[in-house]
């Protein structure tokens, strides 16, 4: 007793340093939780926020496919022309186009114009012309070009009613002698923008742009589609991007069509999404930004800013291309988190950066409730520890020892507990008590097992054997199969022999039959009677002539005849219905339900259980024999279809 007391003591005083020690093990778990907590709510939001930048993406995406799909719609249109221009009619417009003249500084500038549209029911359909006067007076090949570029104005006008974002649409001749645009504008702020005496002057200004230039054999000479840089529209739009393709025929450079998208629009495409951590920018490839939600483009700007005037100051040393390296999430670079994403099919760059203080003062409120929690949590487990000392350990101890005396076989008396753990004690009592009984009951379990293993094992031997027997039927079965196909084949192989053996011996006799009438028939003195007499001989022999020509015929049919073998099984089947009815009048049968169960089984062929039905039909009532050992005779000998039709016989009654 004095050892199971020092037991005890040693034990509380371990208990009483672990709740000291716990003190500092929880405090580290807990600022670990809260940490954990931080950053998962940060990897969270920024995989959120990447979601979000992925969806942007897509926008661009579709807006820069609408672009490429329109400057591929437009291109295609102007070849589909050219292939074609010699079935096609003149333009409508030409009836509309007219030199018409500029005032200008230095003078008067003389230009084509389709002004005179304007008046009439064409006006939103029709588009913008400047070039030389002397087209008037140009060759068929020119009056060409210009129609093809007329026809381009109803694709441009539905292109802009569905897609708001495009604000010129247009086509530069290779000739360099013209230019067309939608929509309509007065020719006089094109003109007056190049700052040139003469149209010459303005032409050169005009396609000196790099949207054309690019399109040209020496800058482009793959003919592929391109994006320019952002620039400053001479006619007064504002900022913006093009995207054009050149135009061949024939392999003949023939020009250019393309069409504008302000910067204005990209910017408001960026800002529908309104949750935002941080700045986002649409760049090109050499760092121009072509959208900036923060600080968007007004009409007022006449330059195109560049990533070292919009970013952080943390990043501007950092090089452009890696800044604008794509990644699948946010790259922590200096002080800020970045992610950039490449648009497809244009040279553009979708790029988030976001300050590590935006997200920590995001994040810090909804750590606030984790944290109480956590300390609630801290407080609660102190509590708990002192509580149990009391009311669980020492109860534990005396439990203890309390096990160890009943397993000695010496009770003890009940020690003092707390209510909560008397029902404990007593249950210990008569677990003790029952436990001689469970034991026996255990022993008698094990044997029961052990019968029911072997009357399984049995079972298992028992299918064996019928399942050896099944098999064993299915064999028998297949063979008689095999025997009916090899029967099928001789037969076959039999027929065509004779069939081809007799062609000559018939035939020889039928050419004598059928010749020897056609001579008579050539006598002119022969009488009516005769005559008609050797007429039915004709006929009779040329139809005896047919039919062996069509035997004939069926002998060359060198494959097994399946149908003759089926034919052949019905006259047997035939054959043996005509046999001797079994004396169902005189024997004593099963009940009705017993025959239909029978029926089903031959229907399906299964004649092992219909085997097994009729030993047990015949235990039942030895009166069945005669009619079963009939069903056993037939099963044997696997005619399935002689068992179906004598239990379908008629004779059969309830």
């Amino acid at each position: 007793m004095n050892e199971s007391t020092t037991r005890r003591e040693r034990l509380a005083r371990h208990y009483n340093r672990l709740i000291a020690w716990s003190a500092v093990p929880l405090t580290l778990i807990i600022a670990a939780l809260a940490a954990q907590q931080f950053f998962k709510q940060r990897e969270t939001e920024l995989g959120r926020l990447h979601n979000i930048a992925i969806e942007q993406r897509v926008m661009l995406n579709a807006l820069v496919r609408i672009a490429n799909l329109h400057v591929g719609a437009m291109r295609r249109q102007a070849e589909d022309y050219f292939a074609t221009a010699s079935e096609r009619h003149a333009s409508e417009w030409r009836a509309w186009l007219v030199p018409s003249r500029i005032e200008v500084e230095s003078g008067a500038v003389a230009s084509l114009s389709l002004n005179p549209a304007q008046q009439t029911s064409f006006k939103d359909l029709t588009g913008t012309i400047m070039g030389r006067v002397e087209l008037l007076r140009g060759t068929d090949e020119r009056w060409t070009e210009l129609d093809m570029a007329f026809s381009l104005f109803p694709l441009q006008r539905s292109a802009h009613a569905a897609t708001p974002f495009f604000r010129w649409s247009y086509y530069f001749s290779g000739k360099e002698d013209f230019v067309t645009a939608f929509p309509w504008q007065d020719n006089t702020v094109n003109v007056k923008s190049a700052n040139a005496a003469t149209m010459e002057g303005v032409l050169a200004y005009w396609f000196g742009f790099d949207v054309y230039r690019l399109a040209t054999p020496e800058r482009n000479p793959d003919g592929h589609g391109y994006w320019t840089e952002a620039y400053l529209d001479t006619a007064g739009a504002g900022l913006m991007v093009s995207h054009a393709a050149p135009v061949y025929w024939q392999g003949r450079y023939m020009g250019m069509v393309g069409a504008d998208v302000l910067l204005g629009f990209l910017t408001e495409l960026l800002r529908a999404f309104t949750e935002r951590w941080g700045p986002v920018w649409i760049v090109n490839e050499t760092g121009q930004v072509l959208a900036d939600p923060d600080h968007p483009y007004t009409a007022a700007d006449q330059r195109v800013r560049t990533l070292a005037d919009v970013l952080p100051e943390s990043l501007r040393s950092v090089p452009v291309d890696q800044l604008l390296q794509p990644s699948d999430e946010f790259r922590r670079i200096a002080d800020q988190y970045v992610h950039a994403q490449r648009i497809k099919l244009a040279p553009w760059y979708l790029l988030h950066a976001i300050p590590s203080t935006a997200i920590t003062t995001r994040l810090l409120p909804r750590l606030y409730p984790a944290l109480i929690v956590l300390a609630g949590l801290a407080l609660t487990l102190v509590a708990i520890h002192a509580l149990l000392r009391w009311r669980f350990i020492k109860p534990a101890l005396a439990l203890v020892d309390y096990l160890r005396d009943e397993a000695a076989g010496h009770p003890p008396a009940p020690p003092a507990v707390p209510a909560l753990w008397q029902p404990w004690f007593d249950m210990i009592t008569t677990t003790f008590r029952d436990n001689r009984g469970y034991l026996h009951t255990i022993e008698t379990l094990n044997a029961d097992l052990e019968r029911r293993v072997e009357e399984r094992t049995e079972q298992l031997e028992t299918a064996n054997r019928e399942l050896r027997l099944e098999v064993e039927v299915r064999q028998r079965v297949q063979d008689a199969l095999h025997a009916a196909k090899a029967e099928v084949d001789h037969a076959n192989r039999a027929k065509s022999a004779f069939m081809a053996n007799m062609s000559h011996e018939l035939r020889t006799p039928l050419n004598s039959i059928l010749g020897y009438p056609q001579i008579l028939l050539r006598d002119a003195g022969l009488t009516a009677k005769q005559r008609a007499g050797l007429e039915t001989v004709r006929e009779s022999g040329e139809h005896l002539s047919s039919l062996v020509n069509k035997l004939l015929d069926l002998s060359s049919l060198e494959a097994p005849d399946v149908e003759a073998f089926v034919a052949r099984r019905a006259a047997l089947s035939a054959a043996s219905d005509a046999a001797p009815a079994p004396a169902l009048d005189q024997w004593f049968l099963p009940p009705a339900t017993e025959i239909a169960a029978l029926r089903d089984l031959a229907q399906r062929g299964d004649l092992k259980n219909l085997l097994a039905q009729a030993d047990r039909l015949e235990q039942n009532d030895a009166d069945y024999r005669p009619f079963l050992e009939q069903l056993r005779v037939l099963a044997r000998s696997f005619q399935v279809n002689q068992i179906v039709r004598l239990l379908s016989d008629p004779r059969i009654r309830p």
